[in-house]
C-alpha cells in the first residue's frame, strides 16, 4: 500500500464518486488532506495544502472548471491522477479493492498490486518478455516477434510513409493515455490515433482531457479530414482511416469491428495496447507485428485491466510502462529514417 505520508487532495463534486474515491484513497494508505469541489472552491486553497498528489474525478462540470486549476495541477513534482466519476461511482466490492491497490501503486511509485497475503510466486507464469522493464526497455526491440517470417527468410516491411501511432485503450485507459502523451519525445512528428472505448461514447470530452497532458494539438477525428503530423486524434466509434491520393484520411467505418491498422501501412506504424484493450485483437496485432509494425503493450501490473497485455505476452509480444512506450517511438522512427 501507499506510504501514510503520501498527502493527497481530491478534486470532486459531492456525491457517490467523491465518497468512493475518498474510501479508496484511505484504503490505499494515503493521507487525504482536503476534498475540493472544483466548481466552487479556490485553487489557491488547494495549493496551500502542499499535497504531493491530486486525484481528479472527471465529469463535465469538473472539466469545465479545471482550467482554473491548471497552475496547481502542473506544479513540479505533483502527481495528478484522473478518474472518470461515473466509473468511480459504480465501482464496488472486488473491483473497488483492485482499483485501490492500483491507486496505492501509483501513489507509492511501485508495482505491487497483489492482494494482501498473496504469494508472488503463485502469480500466473509470465513469458520471458515480461522482464523487459528490468532489463532496460530501450535496449530491446519491440518488433522482434515475427518467428514465422524469420523462419522462412521473408524480409520484414521497414520504412515507408503514411503511417501513424495507434493507441488502444478501454477501462482504466484514460489515465494510461495521459501518461503516454505526456512522455512523448519532444517534437514528435507522426500522427497519433487514440481508440479509447468509452461508456456513452463522449469522445469530445476526452479531447479536452487529453489536451491537458500534451503540448501537441488534440482533436476529434472527423470523416474526410487528413491526418496531420504531430497531431493527436481521438477517434469516435465507427471511425477508420484510409489511404489514397497521397494522403491518409479519416472515414466512416464500413465494417465492425474496425481493423486496427485500417488504411495504415504496418511498416510505418506502431500499435500500443494500453489498459482495458480488447484481448480479441491480439491475433490481429501479432500479424501487424509480422508485417513490420511496432507492437507492444502496457505492463499488466501497471494496468487497471491488463488482460489484453497478458494475452499479448503469451503470444510472444512485449510490454513496458506507458511512458516507456512513448519514449520508444523516437528510436523507432530514427531507425526507419537512417
Amino acid at each position: 500500500m501507499a506510504e501514510a505520508t503520501t498527502r493527497v487532495a481530491l478534486l470532486a463534486r459531492p456525491g457517490a464518486a467523491c465518497d468512493g474515491l475518498q474510501a479508496a484513497l484511505r484504503q490505499a494508505g494515503a493521507d487525504v488532506v482536503a476534498v475540493f469541489d472544483p466548481g466552487h472552491d479556490d485553487p489557491a486553497t488547494l495549493a496551500a495544502t502542499d499535497a504531493g498528489a491530486v486525484l481528479v474525478a472527471l465529469e463535465p462540470a469538473v472539466e469545465d472548471a479545471l482550467e482554473r486549476y491548471d497552475a496547481v495541477l502542473s506544479a513540479p513534482g505533483r502527481l495528478v491522477i484522473y478518474e472518470d466519476a461515473a466509473v468511480a461511482a459504480r465501482r464496488e466490492g472486488w473491483d473497488a479493492a483492485r482499483w485501490s491497490r492500483h491507486l496505492a501503486a501509483k501513489l507509492g511509485g511501485h508495482g505491487d498490486v497483489l492482494p494482501p497475503g498473496a504469494d508472488p510466486d503463485e502469480a500466473p507464469p509470465r513469458d520471458a518478455a515480461d522482464d523487459v522493464h528490468d532489463a532496460g526497455f530501450d535496449e530491446m526491440s519491440l518488433v522482434d516477434i515475427e518467428p514465422e517470417a524469420k523462419a522462412h527468410g521473408e524480409p520484414r516491411a521497414r520504412g515507408g510513409e503514411g503511417g501513424a501511432v495507434v493507441v488502444l485503450a478501454g477501462i482504466g485507459g484514460p489515465d494510461a493515455v495521459r501518461q503516454f502523451l505526456a512522455a512523448l519525445p519532444a517534437g514528435f512528428s507522426r500522427p497519433i490515433v487514440v481508440r479509447q472505448r468509452l461508456d456513452g461514447g463522449r469522445h469530445d470530452r476526452l479531447v479536452r482531457q487529453m489536451q491537458r497532458a500534451t503540448a501537441l494539438p488534440v482533436e476529434l477525428a472527423e470523416a474526410g479530414r487528413e491526418l496531420a503530423s504531430g497531431h493527436v486524434y481521438i477517434l469516435p466509434d465507427a471511425m477508420a482511416t484510409t489511404a489514397g491520393e497521397g494522403a491518409t484520411r479519416f472515414v466512416a467505418a464500413a465494417q465492425a469491428p474496425v481493423p486496427v491498422l485500417a488504411g495504415l501501412p504496418a511498416g510505418d506504424s506502431a500499435v500500443f495496447v494500453l489498459s482495458g484493450s480488447d484481448p480479441a485483437l491480439v491475433p490481429e496485432l501479432m500479424q501487424a507485428a509480422r508485417d513490420g509494425a511496432l507492437v507492444a503493450g502496457q505492463l499488466p501490473e501497471d494496468s487497471f485491466d491488463g488482460v489484453a497485455a497478458e494475452a499479448l505476452l503469451a503470444a510472444g509480444g512485449e510490454c513496458a510502462t506507458a511512458p516507456e512506450l512513448a519514449q520508444r517511438l523516437g528510436t523507432r522512427w530514427l531507425s526507419l529514417e537512417d
